[in-house]
């Protein structure tokens, strides 16, 4: 191969400084200046011009990446959180969520250990470093190496809030000085947290826990600021030196509080002292606009103010401009203006030359789709322009996309092709990553689920909850009994062994409401030989089950197995089952159970159900389980007990003993 213009030998390729090219030759040498590194070019043997590309810049973790798209992604495999240990993987819900809990749990101590107890820790160096991981600085090792205003550096550096205002407060009383630098830091962390110390930080899993159980604080819209607080107190020391960097930390920390009358006084005293804030600043007011008016009209009028103030002192919005603009709109969603207002401004926005971000098209949503009465094509032509293209988190309501795009896929438009574009999209790159906590994953494939099962075909329904059941997703009782009311509904007996397995799985057994529907729908089939057999194999498997509880029933529990609830309907269905079989022996035991337990029991077995089993004992001659049959149905008051006490005396030789009974009862 040949390289022209000297670039390069036939055998290696000469690197190329920054500032200047040096270009070899047999002749000479030449220099030649350049901004930017000039890629080589050559020419290959039929005289095409070969351009070697710029170096790229890699990441440390760029190999492992190019590694991992050489791979496809398994379905089937578990959530990465799980797979420390493949014996203990769960599938229930109950369990993943025992795990998850537990393995936070271990993740904070071992951070409190390292806090506390750095001294008895080995350092470990991690490649790349992983700096979230490493132990946060401790106060007392910090006042051991400085003192004065470095120490409080280095109070303010390690987020140490109520240490800092102390050292800050015992500097000022002892007549020291300190810089006006170091008091807008220490503000700074003050507003970022409220004045009151850092606390460890609930990891998702916790966060949703906290949420069922009704005490997500942190969800909540309600103002948290303090007056009078260590904030309020230096931001009043700074106040009379009119510094805008003070404003600026003032505002946004009363805008993330709450405290939205303080913040919009402050940002109109900013405004009249002329001092202009910066893009941050804007931002916050934006945010809490909404909560300045209460009419709509008003709302709207103080957030195009801002963006007008924002203009005339050219500053330039930010994609978090524009999210707080649309987060406000879906506070005003059921306003008449609010769907043209929220085009308009995304108009704005594709002027000034910003990509919305996933979150910015989840607000889209939340106002065009506030009813769930309103039908449009606006979450079509969002997936038009989102699909093809892979996403990062830009903005911490980007994790709400895939939740609300499928939300309102099934309250607003119920399709199925466009819910699975949107599972799509979700599969694309590393979106999973935007899924958002395991709240929001869990509502996503609720709604996926509930439309399938409604308006989906059963082929499409169970090819989804392969994919998906149970290491991606556990489905709560209620998506069960969605998904047994579908193979009622299209007759897929065939994929009933797989439902009953999965509700043992998951430990539903103990939930009538699920095991009833599931017994039910297996007595329906009689002619599929292979499904019977497997049918007959879980009323076996169940009457072990029984028979191992009523041995030992503290062993039994404290195995941690799940028996079977039982019911009078549901012992009906086995004995269906057991007959649509034939095998009288495991009916007459489900019979038998009945009249064992019955104070114990809900309801009774279907009179069908001891008429057919009553027949078959007598085409067998068996005078002993017939009369014991009768007997009970008469002692159930049941209506067909005359007949088939007629039919008795006709068809069967009988005691007179027995003959007698059973003349009373006609």
């Amino acid at each position: 191969m040949k390289f022209a213009h000297g670039f390069c030998s036939a055998r290696r390729l000469y690197p190329l400084s920054r500032r200047y090219c040096i270009v070899s030759s047999r002749s000479s040498k030449k220099k030649v200046d350049t901004d930017v590194p000039v890629p080589m070019i050559a020419k290959g043997s039929n005289g095409e011009e070969i351009v070697i590309p710029k170096k790229k810049h890699r990441t440390p973790t760029s190999i492992l990446e190019a590694l991992s798209h050489t791979v496809g992604k398994d379905p089937l495999a578990p959530h990465f959180k799980y797979v420390d240990d493949p014996y203990l993987i769960p599938t229930s819900n109950l369990h993943k969520r025992t795990y998850a809990l537990s393995k936070a749990s271990g993740k904070k101590a071992a951070k409190w250990i390292l806090e506390k107890h750095q001294d008895i820790m080995p350092d470990v160096t991690a490649d790349p470093p992983i700096m979230k991981f490493d132990p946060d600085v401790n106060s007392e090792h910090i006042r051991e190496i400085s003192e004065g205003e470095e120490l409080l550096k280095g109070l303010i550096d390690a987020s140490c809030v109520a240490e800092a205002w102390e050292d800050y407060q015992k500097l000022k009383s002892e007549g020291k000085t300190i810089s006006q630098d170091v008091k807008l830091r220490l503000l700074d962390l003050l507003c970022a947290y409220n004045s009151e110390p850092v606390e460890m930080e609930n990891i998702s899993d916790e966060r949703w826990y906290w949420r069922e159980l009704g005490q997500d604080v942190g969800k909540r819209l309600k103002r948290s600021w303090k007056d009078g607080c260590p904030a309020d107190q230096l931001f009043e020391e700074l106040q009379a030196e009119k510094i805008p960097a003070a404003y600026k930390s003032m505002i946004r920390g009363l805008s993330k509080y709450l405290h939205v009358e303080g913040a919009h006084s402050l940002y109109k005293e900013m405004l009249e002292l002329q001092m202009t804030p910066d893009v941050q600043t804007f931002n916050a007011i934006l945010s809490i606009a909404s909560f300045l008016r209460e009419d709509n009209e008003a709302r709207w009028e103080l957030i195009t103010n801002v963006l007008q103030q924002m203009k005339d002192v050219e500053v330039a919005p930010n994609l978090n401009t524009f999210n707080a603009v649309f987060a406000s709109l879906t506070r005003m969603s059921r306003w008449k203006r609010s769907n043209s207002l929220t085009l308009q401004t995304l108009n704005e926005m594709n002027a000034c030359g910003i990509e919305p971000s996933l979150g910015t098209w989840s607000c889209i949503l939340q106002v065009f789709y506030s009813n769930e009465n309103y039908q449009n094509t606006m979450l079509y032509e969002i997936l038009d322009q989102v699909e093809g293209k892979e996403f990062q988190v830009q903005h911490p309501i980007d994790v709400e996309f895939f939740r609300m795009a499928m939300l309102k896929c099934l309250i607003n438009l119920k399709d199925i092709d466009l819910a699975n574009r949107i599972d799509r999209l979700l599969n694309t790159g590393n979106h999973k990553a935007l899924m958002g906590d395991s709240y929001k994953e869990t509502t996503y494939y609720n709604s996926y689920f509930r439309l399938m099962c409604e308006f989906g075909m059963i082929e499409d329904i169970m090819e989804l909850y392969e994919r998906y059941v149970p290491n991606v997703w556990t489905p709560g009782f209620h998506i069960m009994l969605d998904v047994i009311k579908a193979l009622d509904l299209q007759d897929g007996f065939m994929h009933l062994p797989k439902i009953w397995s999965d509700l043992v799985l998951f430990e539903y057994t103990r939930r009538e409401d699920l095991v009833t529907p599931a017994l039910h729908l297996m007595t329906k089939l009689k002619d599929d030989e292979q499904l019977q057999e497997l049918f007959h194999t879980i009323c076996k498997q169940t009457l072990e089950q029984i028979k191992e509880v009523d041995a030992d029933p503290i062993a039994y529990r404290m195995s941690g197995n799940k028996s079977v609830i039982l019911s009078g309907p549901i012992i009906s269905h086995f004995i269906d089952i057991s007959l649509n079989s034939n095998d009288l022996e495991i009916a007459w035991e489900f019979y038998e159970t009945f009249i064992r337990k019955q104070g114990e029991l809900t309801g009774l077995p279907s009179e069908n159900t001891l008429f057919r089993l009553t027949e078959k004992f007598m085409k067998n001659q068996d005078s002993v389980k017939v009369m014991k049959l009768i007997s009970t149905m008469a002692d159930l008051a049941l209506p067909m007990t005359k007949d088939l006490a007629k039919k008795c005396l006709e068809e069967m030789e009988l005691s007179d003993i027995d003959r007698s009974h059973m003349s009373v009862l006609v």
